[in-house]
């Protein structure tokens, strides 16, 4: 008889790039160092467990590159978005992550965000132990329902004032990052 190994269950956690960026603006969380972020995440509640990171981020507003006339030069902008996103990677390898970023255009990052939890809800389907949300923008709300509606176990990292109360209502486990900076200020960059 013929043995099958059982796959070793998957924690994702997706990133809205754009919401860290607000959260930032609060007087307690200022520059945010995002490796710091994910290895006391990844430390404090996942030590040991495979993961995946998708981070998602509007490239107009992550990189302050500007031309002559005070427009942004896209190329740029990609090419060090894609360096940042390298050295996350390499930052993140020796915990057992699994790391990708996606550019993309402002008004486009909540959209493809929620298209990729229904992508993973399906491409991964009974290989899911939890599925974390680093956001507070209600807009997740009805991908997150559908993943607790599967048996999924759901998490919300979020600034206190920028977690939508329906969030905090779907999820099993609220954090807050403001919480996080207390209990370990070397998160934030110094200025």
């Amino acid at each position: 008889m013929e043995r099958f190994e059982r796959k070793e269950p998957i924690i994702f956690i997706f990133v809205d790039g754009d919401n860290l960026r607000f959260i930032e603006k609060s007087e307690s969380v200022t520059k945010l160092s995002y490796i710091k972020l994910f290895k006391f995440i990844i430390r404090e509640y996942f030590e040991g467990k495979k993961i995946n990171i998708s981070f998602f981020f509007s490239t107009a507003e992550s990189v302050k590159n500007k031309n002559k006339e005070g427009t942004e030069k896209e190329e740029d902008s990609l090419r060090k978005v894609d360096f940042i996103c390298n050295i996350l990677s390499e930052q993140l390898e020796d915990i057992r992550v699994t790391y990708k970023g996606f550019p993309l255009s402002k008004d486009s990052v909540d959209v493809v965000l929620s298209s990729c939890i229904y992508e993973t809800l399906f491409d991964y389907k009974g290989k899911i132990e939890k599925i974390v949300l680093l956001s507070g923008d209600r807009d997740f709300s009805r991908v997150l329902r559908r993943a607790k509606k599967e048996g999924i176990e759901v998490w919300v990292i979020s600034g206190k004032e920028s977690c939508a109360g329906l969030l905090e209502g779907i999820a099993n486990k609220v954090l807050y990052i403001e919480d996080f900076v207390q209990q370990s200020p070397q998160l934030c960059l110094s200025s």
